[in-house]
């Protein structure tokens, strides 16, 4: 039994420092922030104070970071404590390109007393030695490996974190970066916050409640491959990837909870980016879900003053995996009664209706649906010419030329001598395309949708212009063999000043003349 609680507690403290020792190292994937609260020196000694290092007071509460340079330049950190600003925070970057065992002496190594706030350390551009809290920027190359310790000194402010951010020219491995590795954005879960500053919220109908982690999980990573995610409570576990939440637990209103996002390489075990990660921060919100009012719109049915309207169709609430149901009024949503069944053919008059709205964890809440007609077609009038045949004083009009719908093909015409046969529906012009008729005149017609939406407008019938055609003689010479016929050209006989028209000659041969002209 001792032995068991001994490797028990070996276990535990081999977990909780994992992070404090080079070989557990934390990949730093990207430039981004790095935040983090020491808790130990860790398990294995790693001789920080070995090799001419300024570390000699060795480890206290430490943290190991690897990072991989992607492409080459200049590179500088910042190392912030937190307020209260007086952590003793000091640091050593090892490489490029060795081992935890053979690491050897630092390359950049800064142990400097507190500083006042902020207190910062790190590395600067365009220092040529180590200066107080500062070290001179590191030149580095595509492809370096190095490891980064950063140690908390004063154990009296050992409850202080600290966080790190990147700069200089240089840039670091990252799987999130590459639009290879992550084709689509990753997407934090829930809605955000009132404030900005604070995390997403996942809402809740009611808190504390059982929750399962691992359906969030899908959405986040939003079909990126070689993604995982894990689930954590509190930013340090989610940085080392310690103490995943593996079951449904019970969440509450209060808590902030915390996603690791971390990439495999499938093909490559030793690719620089493995396990580089990113972390998420989200909490849960207690309350009923905001259902938005909408309106919708159907046609005019044939000007029957019922439309057909598509209630499923009102823009109410965003997520899908709920129940509506819907009523003609408040009184019937509160009551239950007089459901309307056919939400997707509703046939009414403009008015409002009323949806109530129920989630799968039993979140309720309803909206108010307006119903409202589209407005009339836009119907073109036009105008329809024809001859006045023979001064019969009819023509035969065709109707179906002009274009009086020109939004929509997939209409239908019909055409009515008068408007208040068009209103009726009677008498409809049956051959629209030959329809004989006086002029002037005014007929009409109706342009309806396959939904039912109408609309009409006139169409004017004119006659063409009369042709004005005068006597004419003309004059030719004789011909010299024939002196009693000549040769008349009968087509530029000016028979009518009007233009556009076309002349059919009867006789356009040699007439007899009957008093030639000498040539």
């Amino acid at each position: 039994m001792k032995k068991l609680i001994l490797l028990t507690v070996l276990f535990l403290s081999q977990l909780l420092f994992s992070q404090s020792d080079c070989v557990s190292a934390i990949p730093v994937c990207g430039n981004s922030d790095i935040s983090y609260f020491p808790t130990g020196s860790g398990t294995v000694d790693d001789q920080v104070s070995a090799n001419g290092s300024c570390l000699s007071g060795n480890e206290h509460y430490s943290v190991w970071y690897q990072f991989t340079i992607a492409t080459s330049g200049t590179l500088t950190f910042t190392i912030s404590p937190s307020a209260p600003y007086n952590a003793d925070y000091d640091f050593a970057v090892y490489g490029p390109n060795v081992t935890c065992g053979t690491k050897g002496a630092p390359i950049r190594c800064n142990y400097a007393p507190g500083q006042p706030a902020p207190n910062q350390t790190g590395l600067q551009l365009g220092l040529p030695a180590t200066s107080g809290a500062w070290s001179p920027a590191m030149n580095v190359i595509a492809g370096e490996t190095y490891y980064l310790i950063v140690d908390n000194w004063s154990g009296a402010n050992a409850s202080i974190p600290f966080s790190l951010t990147w700069g200089g020219t240089a840039s670091l491995t990252s799987a999130f970066t590459d639009p290879a590795l992550t084709p689509n954005p990753f997407i934090t879960p829930g809605a955000p916050a009132a404030n900005p500053a604070d995390p997403n919220e996942i809402l809740k109908c009611a808190l504390p409640t059982m929750f399962d982690f691992s359906t969030l999980s899908t959405g986040i990573i939003n079909g990126n491959p070689n993604f995982t995610v894990t689930y954590h409570l509190n930013s340090n576990d989610a940085i080392t990837g310690n103490a995943p939440i593996t079951t449904p637990i019970m969440v509450n209103a209060t808590t902030i909870y915390y996603y690791r996002l971390k990439y495999t390489d499938p093909a490559n075990p030793n690719n620089p980016v493995n396990g580089c990660f990113q972390i998420g921060k989200f909490k849960f919100r207690s309350g009923n879900i905001v259902v938005n009012n909408a309106t919708i719109t159907a046609c005019n049915y044939d000007d029957t003053g019922i439309g057909y309207f598509d209630l499923n169709s009102a823009n109410v609430y965003g997520p899908t995996n709920v129940t509506k149901t819907y009523y003609p009024t408040m009184a019937d949503l509160n009551a239950g009664t007089n459901q309307i069944t056919t939400p997707s053919s509703y046939a009414s008059a403009p008015k409002k209706v009323y949806v109530k709205i129920v989630t799968s964890e039993g979140c309720v809440g309803t909206g108010e649906i307006t119903l409202q007609f589209l407005p009339p077609l836009t119907v073109v009038p036009a105008t329809v010419n024809a001859c006045n045949n023979n001064n019969a004083g009819t023509g035969v009009f065709d109707l179906t030329a002009p274009d009086v719908y020109p939004t929509s093909t997939n209409i239908t015409k019909k055409y009515y001598p008068t408007i208040v046969d068009l209103n009726a529906g009677t008498n409809e012009i049956t051959n629209p395309a030959t329809y004989t008729s006086a002029a002037p005149k005014t007929v009409y017609v109706k342009v309806r949708t396959p939904q039912g939406c109408t609309g009409y407008n006139q169409i004017k019938l004119e006659f063409y212009p009369a042709v004005a055609v005068n006597d004419a003689s003309v004059e030719e010479c004789y011909i010299e063999s024939n002196i009693t016929s000549a040769a008349f050209n009968l087509t530029q006989v000016n028979v009518t000043s009007q233009t556009s028209v076309t002349k059919n000659i009867s006789r356009p041969w040699p007439m007899l003349l009957r008093e030639p002209m000498k040539s």
